[in-house]
């Protein structure tokens, strides 16, 4: 079963030992060429407190905005993971990031992210076509193979075309279970 980005966007982490709420997932931190999500954040570091992440190995299962995982000690701070604390701090995050191809030419901005059930490995980026195609009644996909690398503020891709779909979301085909898998 396929899982959307958009469903562990905001859920909610939950301890499996007694049910108590650990934080809010607010991000997910993908490596530099985008095909892998390396850690959810839960909160970003700043001057006054440590980050905090937890990494999907450490998911024990998904649901419908809740993410369960073992106990409190999931929970770890960005530097416990080598070379975390820099992904964060570069935002490599692809979600609302324009997807341009090596030349320039702008494909969409990424809207949602297709993931494989263990919510590591990133199957397809779809995106929001740009602002001239505000109105079309279209979507994009593009496979993350496409992906080239993973900037601040851009995500750059092949010349290849995304692959035009109809309707402005992810069609059931590509949709992510709503239930716990």
């Amino acid at each position: 079963m396929l899982r959307q980005a958009s469903s562990i966007i905001n859920a909610t982490v939950l301890e499996l030992e007694n049910g108590n709420a650990l934080g809010r997932i607010r991000a997910l931190i993908t490596n530099y060429s985008g095909n892998k999500i390396l850690a959810f954040v839960l909160r970003f570091p700043s001057v006054f407190q440590a980050g905090q992440v937890l990494a999907p190995i450490d998911v024990v299962e998904y649901g419908s905005q809740i993410v369960i995982t073992r106990n409190r000690e999931t929970i770890i701070r960005p530097n416990d993971i080598a070379g975390l604390e820099d992904l964060i701090r570069g935002r490599i995050a692809p979600l609302g990031k324009l997807v341009l191809t090596p030349t320039g030419k702008r494909l969409g901005v990424v809207d949602d992210l297709v993931l494989e059930e263990n919510g590591t490995n990133i199957l397809k980026y779809h995106l929001r076509p740009g602002a001239l195609a505000l109105f079309a009644n279209y979507s994009l996909v593009l496979p993350a193979d496409q992906v080239i690398r993973i900037e601040k503020d851009r995500v750059i891709a092949n010349e290849e075309s995304p692959k035009k779909i109809k309707g402005k979301t992810i069609p059931q085909s590509l949709r992510a279970s709503s239930t716990s898998s």
